[in-house]
């Protein structure tokens, strides 16, 4: 019995267990493509699992002028019934539950047109930073003071330009 164990392990020496290496290089080396899709598949897991699990989020505090987004447009300014559906959002939450955009203060000042508003959202953004220049990117694309921004809460969507930006 020794005898059969130690032929078995002289034969191949790259056994472990039930795994036979040679003959995985020698399949992953006939089927080139094959071992560059797993390869692929194996680095976008590795990438996903560190940015879910072991980055570190960034936040930013913006104050966003509700408005069609452009600071240069003059738009027709929302009216009560669209600063309580505000008022009642919580936070737009990303695939894994946590938020990404949390409404922290509305701030709301009657225009002389009517019944509407001025309409000043204070909210809490998580962000990704590009390098050291201090670029910030929310939901792909990059923000900054006078910056169009679309908000999609539960309840409630809108645009507005960003005037205010702190870290």
């Amino acid at each position: 019995m020794k005898r059969k164990i130690q032929k078995r392990v002289s034969e191949n020496k790259f056994l472990l267990g039930f795994i036979d290496f040679k003959k995985i290089l020698f399949f992953l080396k006939k089927n080139f493509i094959l071992a560059i899709f797993i390869l692929c598949i194996g680095l976008v897991g590795l990438i996903a699992f560190y940015k879910i699990f072991l980055s570190k989020p960034t936040y930013v505090y913006v104050k966003v002028r509700v408005g069609q987004g452009l600071w240069w447009a003059s738009t027709q300014r929302p009216g009560t019934w669209f600063i309580h559906a505000i008022k009642n959002t919580k936070a737009q939450l990303d695939l894994t539950g946590k938020p990404i955009a949390e409404v922290l203060d509305v701030y709301y000042y009657p225009y002389w047109g009517g019944n509407q508003y001025d309409v000043y959202v204070t909210l809490r953004l998580k962000v990704t930073k590009v390098g050291a220049t201090g670029v910030y990117n929310y939901n792909r694309e990059t923000i900054g003071v006078s910056a169009p921004i679309d908000l999609e809460f539960s309840n409630t969507q809108f645009s507005g330009t960003i005037i205010t930006l702190t870290e």
